[in-house]
Parts: structure tokens; sequence; C-alpha cells
């Protein structure tokens, strides 16, 4: 029996995910301001083709993180067409044809509201803690600022006061 060395991705019933993403050998493909905000809009327009509902998003670089929410069976081919899409036009517009982009992704069902809570925050706070910005509502490609925006105050304070002390995010970029 051979062995994969790829995660499992078992997606096999309707959940909220946590999702982990990152490039090629982690190297920071996404520099400019402009990939990123094509990223972002392919990320928004295939989710809304494959019927993910996104909770929460950070796009950086070399990586990103996404909580949403999938039907069994969706998330593969979701992950298959955005990287296919994202990589070559990347590649277009940085002249690389062919280069390989993304590398596997890593996904976790979220099974409390504690844990939905906490990972939330973890997400929109991803970019504070990789040190690019101070406050993560001002960073254009997460969802803090959304968040913030159209969420009730309730559930914007329940984001904010969740503990991150018990989770657990392969997050070594």
């Amino acid at each position: 029996m051979s062995w994969s060395h790829a995660p499992l991705h078992f997606n096999a019933i309707d959940a909220v995910y946590i999702v982990t993403c990152g490039t090629y050998l982690k190297r920071p493909f996404y520099r400019d301001t402009t990939d990123l905000d094509l990223f972002e809009s392919q990320l928004f327009e295939v989710a809304r083709k494959h019927h993910i509902v996104l909770h929460a998003w950070c796009l950086l670089i070399n990586h990103y993180h996404l909580v949403l929410a999938a039907d069994a069976g969706t998330l593969e081919p979701f992950f298959r067409h955005l990287h296919s899409i994202a990589s070559i036009a990347l590649n277009r517009r940085q002249n690389a044809p062919g280069r390989k982009v993304w590398f596997q992704y890593r996904d976790t069902v979220i099974s409390d509201e504690g844990s939905y809570f906490a990972r939330l925050k973890y997400v929109q706070e991803n970019a504070v803690h990789h040190n690019v910005i101070a406050n993560a509502e001002n960073y254009k490609w997460c969802s803090a600022r959304w968040l913030a925006e159209h969420a009730s105050r309730g559930f914007v304070k329940a984001v904010a006061e969740a503990s991150l002390g018990s989770i657990k995010v392969e997050d070594d970029f």
C-alpha cells in the first residue's frame, strides 16, 4: 500500500471548515498588490460558482487562510478550480508560464461555537500575526473590516473575545 504525503481531505459532510494553503516552497509570489487584488476577486468568484460561503479570509504573499461553509464533496473541486485559474493568471502577469504556484491545502472541520469564533479571530488577525500590519481592519485582503462593518456588535464582540489558546493552525510561513 502506498501512502500519499498530501493531507487527507474528508469533506464528507456539509460543514464549516478552516483552510490553510501555502504557495509552492512558501515563495512570496503575491508581493504585488495588484496580484493580491486579482487573487481576492478570483477567490470570491470561484467561491460563488462552487456555492462556498466565505466566513473569513486573509490573503498574504505566500499563503492564505479561510473559514468557509462547504457542502460535502465540494472542497476539492473548489480548490482545484481556484488554484488553476489563479496560477495561470499570476504566471501570465509575471511572465512565468507553467510555474507551480500553490501547494496543497489543509482543512479542518470546525465542530463547536467556541472553536468557530477562535478560528475566525485567528484568520482575521493573521496579517497582524505575521507583522504585515498593526490593525487587521486596515489590511485590504482580509475580512476583518468587512466583519466590523456588517456583523452585529454581539458577533464582533464574540470574535474579539475568543481565546486562541487551544487552537492549532499550521502557519509556519
